[in-house]
């Protein structure tokens, strides 16, 4: 009963999710729960403090703007690609209220401009199916791979990545990977000159060196912050193992670009779980990929009352998240 009411993209299906959107990041607002920002480039870190005196919204309202962008690309590329039989906004909204884990992390901002970057890398990676991927497209996705390692220097992770998946969408080309890397080291080698004509480099790699070295440990994760994430992601792991056991059903096409978003969702996973420099909230950039297979559970499962029940255990995620939070504040 509760999944009819967001099949479709009538106006009213909209104005339910904008409505669920806005009850679910309202208290950001209220409580003003965001964190300092921080960035491989120091000058961002300034930035956003210098802004965070002028206006104490300021970090929480490009959090949501961000988001707000995304979830609008995540459901133009749904349209653009048919991820999900059927049209709805349902992908922006799993994705949107996802997104709030994110607010209270150092790295949030960061994050949310590196997913921004993996969205318009898998635009470039699925505009062009059928065809060989050219030396451009892959130029191109090495430049903005360049800039989401400005705000998180874990993006460059994303490089060899990417250019697996090529292999899945078109085939085997070596020289995809030399012009991602030239494309990446293009923007670089820019910034480095522009560091060197102002004595800036000997700082700046002595921050870098620093961000390196910050090792992460499972004793830093706490079970009152784990809890909400579970439970919401319970209907992320549904959506990946249907869509996985399904993928037989699609289109070859289609099958192409399903493959690659779990090729992508396994490998962030395994490296953000075994590789210390890379922090646990990096997985945040496979909930993109996550929210087309868990809105395509959602409204094609033929067993009408599990998919209702799992959609309230993920809004339920959310009421604890906030009521951990609310409860932290207010103690």
């Amino acid at each position: 009963m509760i999944i009819r009411l967001f099949k479709g993209v009538l106006p009213s299906k909209l104005f339910l999710i904008l409505f669920l959107a806005i009850l679910g990041w309202a208290p950001l607002f209220i409580w003003n729960t965001a964190v300092n920002q921080d960035f491989t480039l120091p000058y961002f870190v300034n930035y956003f403090i210098w802004v965070n005196t002028l206006w104490p919204w300021s970090v929480a309202t490009t959090m949501l703007v961000l988001t707000s962008l995304q979830a609008i690309y995540i459901i133009q590329i749904n349209f653009k690609y048919i991820l999900i039989d059927q049209r709805t906004y349902l992908p922006a909204l799993i994705f949107g209220l996802m997104s709030l884990f994110l607010v209270t992390s150092p790295n949030a901002i960061a994050l949310l401009m590196t997913n921004l970057v993996a969205l318009a890398c898998f635009d470039i990676l699925f505009a062009n199916s059928g065809l060989k991927i050219s030396v451009k497209a892959m130029f191109n996705m090495g430049l903005l791979l360049a800039l989401g390692s400005m705000f998180l220097w874990q993006a460059a992770f994303l490089i060899p990545l990417f250019w697996v998946l090529t292999f899945v969408v078109y085939q085997f080309n070596i020289r995809g990977l030399l012009a991602s890397v030239v494309g990446f080291f293009t923007i670089w080698l820019l910034f480095f000159y522009g560091l060197y004509l102002f004595s800036e480099i000997d700082p700046f790699v002595g921050r870098v060196t620093v961000l390196y070295h910050n090792v992460k440990f499972l004793t830093d994760l706490r079970f009152n912050s784990l809890l909400p994430v579970l439970t919401s992601s319970v209907l992320l792991f549904l959506g990946f193992l249907v869509s996985l056991f399904s993928l037989g059903n699609k289109k070859i096409i289609t099958r192409k670009f399903y493959f690659s978003l779990f090729l992508l969702v396994t490998a962030i996973t395994v490296a953000t779980l075994l590789v210390p420099r890379i922090p646990f909230e990096f997985l945040y950039v496979v909930v993109a990929p996550l929210s087309f297979m868990a809105s395509g559970y959602l409204l094609q499962s033929r067993v009408k009352w599990i998919p209702d029940l799992v959609l309230l255990i993920f809004f339920a995620g959310i009421a604890l998240f906030w009521i951990d939070k609310i409860r932290g504040i207010l103690s």
